[in-house]
Order: structure tokens, then C-alpha cells, then sequence
């Protein structure tokens, strides 16, 4: 009867209740699932922007860092170039100094032996300062060789050969900086390290020229024989440079013979 009708009635609604439940329930576990796989997405998307931010941001601290501490090798190899430098320079000037007496040699060392190990690691000293090339070391110590067997003679030779190259130093040094003077101010180019102004480089390389002009022809006066730069007279290349220059001398002056000059200070 009408018990039953409202029995099934019932009976239908629940399952279609049932049903909608299923389907909304199967709805929002498949949202569930794409929101989980969205998540997921996003968290491995995010972890490899991250991962590829920081990469980059230590790549390049890294490089900063690389680069600084590059500079301070390059600044401490400096250092140590210009105090070995300095110190060898104030060496020459001392050898320098010790020429106008009997010896070089300092007077406490009286052995021939030990003179001659002073000598050759003076002399070994000279030549990493002069850079001198591996010719003119080979024929040096064959001049050397041939007077082995009298240790006076070769203490003599190896004398000379460190008061030549102690009166080389200074000229040289001089010559090195007048050169990189002259190409910065010659093409105007910018140098860091550099900290004068062109009118500054101008001033110091004018000096340098007087300085050059005296010492060379000093130099060429002691030795009988011209100082030589890339395989030429630098006293011939100084005034060569010099030509056309306003109250510049036009040709190469040459010594009285009977001129004296005294010694030279020449800039570091």
C-alpha cells in the first residue's frame, strides 16, 4: 500500500543522493589529484629556479673572488718584483760606491776563495736584474774559464764584470721607464696603475732625457764602447727622438776629450 510507495520513494532517493555523492566525491578526489600534481609541479619548478638563481649568484661570487684574489697575486708579485728592485739598485749603488776604492769587495772579506763566491752570487744577482740572455752569460763564463787555473785573474774578470754590470743597472732602469713613458704619452693611453697625468709624464720623461743624455755618454766614456738597447745605441736613439723637439739638440754631442764628469744619480 501506500507504506510500500513511500518505502521505494524513499528508497530512490537515497540512491540518488547516493549517487551524487559518488560523483561529487569522485570530483574532488580528482581535483585533489591535480591539485597534488600542480603542487608537486610547482615545488620541483621552484626548487630548480632556486637552484639555478643561487647557482648563478655563487658562479658569480666565485669569478668576483677569483678575480680578487688574481689582482692581490698580481699586486703582490709587484711588490716583491719592485722591492727586489729597489733592493738590487741599492746594491749596484753600493758596488757603485766601493769602485771609486781598491775593490768592490768589501773590505772584511779577504780570501781569494771567498771573494770569488762573493763575486759570482753578486754577479748571479746582476744578471736576473738585467735579464741578461743566456749568449751573453755562455760567453762570459768562457772568457772566465780561461783563467781557472789563476784564481787572482778570475776574481779580476768576475770584478770588472760586476762593476760593468752595476753601472748597466741604473741606466737601464732609467731606459725601461723612459720607453713606457714615452708610448703612454706618444698615444695617450690610460693606465690604472699609472697614477701621474699626461702633463706629469711628460715632465718626468723630459728629466729622464737629461738624466739618459749625461749617463750614457758617462757610460761610453768609462767603457769605450756605446750602451745598447734592442741591439742598438740608445744614446743615438735618445737624440734620434729628439729631433725637430723645441730646444732639443738636433744631433749626438760628443765628449771633449779631456771632460770629467762626476757620477750620476739617475731616477728609480
Amino acid at each position: 500500500g501506500m507504506a510500500e510507495d513511500q518505502k521505494q520513494a524513499f528508497d530512490l532517493e537515497l540512491e540518488r543522493a547516493r549517487d551524487e555523492w559518488e560523483e561529487e566525491r569522485e570530483e574532488l578526489v580528482g581535483k585533489t589529484r591535480k591539485m597534488k600534481i600542480a603542487l608537486s609541479k610547482w615545488r620541483y619548478d621552484y626548487l630548480q629556479a632556486a637552484k639555478n638563481h643561487y647557482a648563478e649568484v655563487f658562479a658569480k661570487e666565485q669569478e668576483e673572488l677569483r678575480m680578487q684574489v688574481k689582482q692581490l697575486q698580481a699586486e703582490v708579485v709587484r711588490c716583491k718584483d719592485k722591492e727586489r728592485t729597489d733592493a738590487t739598485l741599492l746594491y749596484a749603488a753600493q758596488l757603485s760606491a766601493r769602485s771609486q776604492g781598491p775593490s768592490i769587495v768589501p773590505a772584511h772579506i779577504s780570501g781569494i776563495s771567498d771573494k770569488l763566491a762573493y763575486l759570482r752570487q753578486t754577479l748571479y744577482r746582476l744578471w736576473d736584474a738585467l735579464e741578461v740572455g743566456n749568449t751573453d752569460i755562455r760567453a762570459f763564463l768562457f772568457k772566465a774559464e780561461q783563467s781557472l787555473g789563476d784564481p787572482e785573474q778570475l776574481v779580476s774578470i768576475y770584478e770588472r764584470e760586476c762593476q760593468h754590470l752595476a753601472d748597466r743597472l741604473p741606466i737601464m732602469q732609467s731606459i725601461t721607464r723612459r720607453e713606457y713613458l714615452r708610448r703612454r704619452v706618444s698615444v695617450g693611453m690610460a693606465d690604472e696603475a699609472e697614477p701621474l697625468s699626461e702633463a706629469d709624464m711628460s715632465k718626468e720623461l723630459e728629466m729622464l732625457n737629461e738624466q739618459l743624455s749625461i749617463a750614457l755618454r758617462q757610460y761610453e766614456r768609462k767603457y769605450h764602447s756605446p750602451f745598447l738597447y734592442k741591439g742598438r745605441s740608445y744614446l743615438d736613439a735618445l737624440f734620434d727622438d729628439s729631433v725637430g723637439s723645441p730646444g732639443r739638440p738636433t744631433g749626438r754631442p760628443e765628449l771633449e776629450l779631456g771632460a770629467t764628469m762626476g757620477p750620476v744619480v739617475l731616477s728609480a
